[in-house]
């Protein structure tokens, strides 16, 4: 018996412009449904030259574990980014705290109808905003239910042309932090670009934060978090005192960080350890 050469010809993406990124794929762990192991489906993407790949298995996340062990972490991008859009600004850049309440998930088409904001100078909370926004449009039960504002609450309130604005320059030269950023900063992007103003900002997640000053916790939601610090949240789901809670949980991350030896906001992800866990 002789061992001849491998005859296998690997396929290869040869376009030389930007490459796309497969927002829904399939592994082992669809059950009946795909045949291609985690592993061999992101070294393949990664192989090609595509700057990432969205694993979108049928209600599970098994296929997490094969898939966070399949590169070095450096080489795909981490969706929980703590810092986005950093410009080289130490621990104690003045930061607003805020939190956004909302008709729906859905940036696009929902509307924001209450903003919560606090900001924070030198690790000090300095000052405080808070807002309703008249959405024009009835605020479905269940937001009501979860959130307690009703539409007699906000129909006296300018609409979120005026609003945002106003807000917006109450963030003027700050960097902006929220708990579980992207939703936040999601809608109100979208809100300020529809409007043609300017959106300019570094973003920090506290969830993220969380994740690496916390990791014994097993879940990161707001109150979780808050509790966990020894922080008071009485109304959950209202964004004066969601942003409240949220800035005193981010000043104690600040100190923890320092303690830790990093002064920077870029500092955060390059030097904070995550265990292994």
């Amino acid at each position: 018996i002789k061992t001849i050469a491998n005859f296998i010809k690997k396929r290869k993406d040869s376009y030389d412009g930007e490459k796309r990124v497969e927002l829904q794929e399939h592994t082992t762990m669809s059950d009946m449904d795909a045949v291609v192991d985690a592993k061999a489906l992101i070294k393949t993407a990664f192989e090609w030259g595509h700057p990432g790949i969205a694993i979108t298995d049928h209600g599970v996340v098994q296929a997490f574990p094969a898939a966070n062990h399949a590169l070095n972490p450096k080489d795909y991008k981490d969706v929980q980014e703590i810092v986005k859009g950093g410009k080289g600004q130490s621990l104690d850049v003045a930061s607003v705290v805020f939190d956004i309440e909302t008709t729906g998930f859905d940036k696009e088409n929902d509307k924001i109808i209450e903003i919560g904001a606090v900001k924070v100078v030198n690790g000090e909370i300095t000052d405080r905003y808070s807002t309703f926004i008249n959405p024009k449009v009835p605020i479905p039960a269940r937001i009501e239910e979860l959130t307690h504002i009703s539409d007699e609450m906000v129909m006296d309130f300018p609409e979120i042309d005026v609003i945002l604005p106003q807000f917006l320059e109450f963030c003027k030269d700050c960097v902006l932090v929220a708990h579980n950023a992207s939703f936040d900063t999601g809608f109100i992007r979208n809100k300020a670009e529809k409007l043609g103003l300017s959106f300019d900002f570094t973003i920090v997640d506290t969830v993220g934060m969380a994740r690496i000053l916390l990791p014994e916790l097993s879940k990161y939601k707001l109150n979780i978090v808050a509790k966990e610090l020894g922080i008071s949240l009485e109304n959950h789901h209202r964004a004066v005192d969601d942003a409240g809670a949220t800035a005193e949980i981010y000043v104690k991350f600040l100190q923890m960080l320092k303690e830790q030896g990093i002064t920077t906001l870029a500092g955060i992800r390059e030097n904070a350890k995550l265990s292994a866990d």
